[in-house]
């Protein structure tokens, strides 16, 4: 009908949708520790509180060590999108690390390995918040606050579920309750591939690497079709072209 937007408009809000996916896994599997950590390191290596504890420790230092020291030269010297994609490659193998360890000691490897995947928060915010109106910035945070909260709700069933399914039903022992690790892993690591072959999952690349808007003729009405082809806003001027 005349009222309906034409068809290329799907394609057009396409890796917005992608960044957004992207967001909410990552946040889902972020609650893989907080929710499995503690059943998981007790039932495979015997570990107690101090043991837990200490670990959960080391991943919050070494998290805030990357994140204030090295997200800003490692963002400056590769790009926003090749950071969030190698903060992916990193996550992928630190949940391999935790779901397969052979012994507690590669927990500790893992912790290291890990830190390196909180590149990818300061990463995708940038891509997005730079990509999108000033006037949107609030609704934008406000979508991404809504992503985390559900990921919170269905994270802790599915990891603890699939914790009790492995070591229960299953019969996988020791040696398989690492499955909610596992599952995170899949998740991130498919995407990865996705976003490294660039055949499925898309990324924008910097603002500059766009078209302008007046090459299109959709305009955006509201945060369900934010567009990441938008041009940059300056003080005291309005969109290129005006």
């Amino acid at each position: 009908s005349p009222q309906s937007p034409p068809h290329p408009q799907r394609s057009d809000f396409r890796r917005q949708d992608d960044v957004y996916t992207l967001t909410f896994l990552g946040s889902v599997a972020h609650v893989v520790l907080p929710s499995a950590f503690v059943l998981y390191s007790g039932y495979r290596f015997g570990w107690d509180e101090r043991e837990v504890g200490l670990t959960l420790a080391g991943v919050g230092v070494a998290s805030m060590v990357v994140q204030a020291a090295l997200v800003g030269p490692i963002a400056k010297r590769l790009g926003e999108r090749q950071t969030l994609l190698v903060s992916l490659v990193f996550g992928t193998l630190g949940m391999a690390t935790y779901g397969l360890a052979p012994s507690g000691g590669w927990i500790g490897l893992g912790v290291v390995i890990m830190a390196f995947w909180g590149l990818s928060s300061p990463a995708s915010q940038g891509l997005m918040t730079s990509h999108v109106d000033d006037t949107e910035q609030g609704a934008l945070q406000g979508a991404l606050g809504s992503l985390g909260g559900i990921a919170e709700m269905i994270g802790p069933p599915i990891f603890t579920g699939s914790f009790a399914l492995a070591i229960g039903s299953l019969g996988l022992g020791k040696e398989g309750s690492g499955l909610p690790f596992l599952i995170a892993w899949a998740g991130l690591e498919n995407h990865a591939v996705w976003a490294g072959g660039g055949e499925r999952l898309q990324l924008p690349e910097r603002l500059d690497s766009h078209p302008a808007r007046d090459e299109n003729p959709l305009r955006r009405k509201d945060l369900d079709e934010l567009r990441l082809d938008l041009p940059v806003r300056t003080p005291g001027r309005g969109p290129a072209g005006q």
